[in-house]
């Protein structure tokens, strides 16, 4: 009989694209390690989407146990509408609890705090800290799947709360160094940390037809923005973050006009779309068809292959620019969070080819596709090795569920 995981922690995959890459990542690595494992995905009331998105390939079913009707389906209805920005997911159903051999916790971020601490707009860690625990309770093993984790001094007095749960993990799974170095070193838990990487660069690109990618002979560069990601930096209402659209407006403007560049916006979110959007009319009555716009609901798999018919890509979003390093493609990183700076330490080396938000001009971001663009061949050289690397290390984390389970 094979083993039984279920992965929860991510309300939903549908309409982000980071969610679908780790869903996707996930799957082909335990196929990898337990042949004849199940795999279920807690999806809170987007079954159906959630599975229509991850597509006959994988191993992962959609639960679609959700409530539709009754006192508790009501309440958390009302509450999403209330309360916009913030997660409400539905308790892990106990018939499938009571089957499972373990619990992935499979959100990247959910052990992190916001830059910008707003508890409307990212409450984490506190509600998956709290549904761990019920889990553990029960007596299932729960994994903190290939993510990051801290830093949690934001906690105050709370952090010997977070740091007692993380104790109790069967295993606390992190895909960089850094997390891994803080958890060990800093909060001094060493028994349960193991180092993997992120499952996302165990997903396939899927080709699609887009004569954008075929029309021309000059180079591409992607862009990604995330809007969320500013607001977690300035919080909500910052004149700053009109500044940052006029700001990228104009570098992009830049690189279309004065480096003769072509350019694809790739939204990895769908909430970012109407940004995408604003960017695009603007550019497009100037720029005609040097510049292109992913459709909206492009897909995790899809995305990637349009990153990787790209000469460089700029992105904001995490999972996008994994996308970018899982193929090879020359990348810099718009930095709006810890993770970020320990992740383009980690493939890189070095902070070459990060840019943080708050340090962000036309010229800045002209400059850093210079350097992608003339260093082309020496980044893809690095990115091979690295890569290889990555994928070795997230490979690991299976054999590390088969080694403690």
């Amino acid at each position: 009989m094979g083993k039984k995981f279920l992965l929860f922690g991510l309300p939903q995959i549908v309409g982000n694209f980071g969610c679908e890459a780790i869903v996707h990542g996930t799957g082909a690595i335990l196929k990898h390690t337990f042949p004849d494992c199940e795999a279920v995905y807690i999806s809170d009331g987007h079954a159906k989407i959630d599975r229509d998105r991850l597509g006959p390939s994988t191993i992962v079913n959609v639960d679609d146990s959700a409530p539709r009707f009754g006192p508790r389906f009501l309440a958390r209805r009302i509450m999403k509408r209330v309360f916009k920005k913030r997660i409400f997911r539905r308790p892990l159903p106990a018939r499938l609890l009571r089957k499972a051999d373990c619990v992935l916790s499979i959100g990247g971020d959910l052990y992190t705090f916001a830059d910008k601490e707003t508890t409307r707009l990212w409450p984490y860690p506190y509600p998956i800290v709290k549904d761990g625990n019920a889990i553990m309770d029960k007596g299932v093993p729960y994994v903190i799947w290939c993510a990051s984790v801290g830093p949690l001094e934001n906690a105050g007095e709370n952090l010997g709360i977070l740091v007692e749960h993380l104790k109790r993990c069967k295993a606390i799974i992190v895909r960089e160094q850094t997390s891994y170095d803080y958890l060990t070193s800093k909060l001094a838990i060493k028994e349960n940390v193991y180092l993997a990487a992120d499952p996302s660069y165990f997903m396939d690109p899927e080709p699609f037809e887009e004569s954008f990618f075929t029309e021309s002979s000059d180079p591409i560069i992607a862009i990604n923005m995330a809007v969320g990601s500013m607001i977690q930096v300035y919080g909500a209402g910052n004149d700053n973050i009109h500044r940052l659209r006029d700001l990228y407006l104009e570098g992009i403007s830049n690189l279309l006009s004065k480096l003769g560049l072509r350019v694809a916006l790739v939204p990895h979110q769908i909430d970012d779309y109407d940004f995408f959007i604003d960017f695009y009319s603007r550019l497009c009555n100037r720029y005609g068809d040097r510049i292109w716009l992913a459709p909206k609901a492009l897909g995790a798999k899809k995305t990637k292959w349009a990153v990787s018919k790209c000469a460089g890509l700029v992105s904001m979003r995490f999972h996008c620019a994994l996308a970018g390093f899982g193929t090879c493609t020359p990348t810099v990183l718009v930095l709006t969070k810890p993770k970020g700076f320990k992740l383009i330490e980690d493939i890189y080396g070095n902070m070459d080819y990060g840019l943080k938000l708050t340090e962000f001009s036309p010229e800045a971001l002209r400059n850093k596709v210079e350097l992608l663009l003339n260093n082309r061949e020496n980044i893809q050289s690095t990115l091979r090795a690295s890569i290889e690397k990555m994928k070795s290390r997230a490979l690991y984390a299976g054999q590390i569920l088969k080694e403690i389970l």
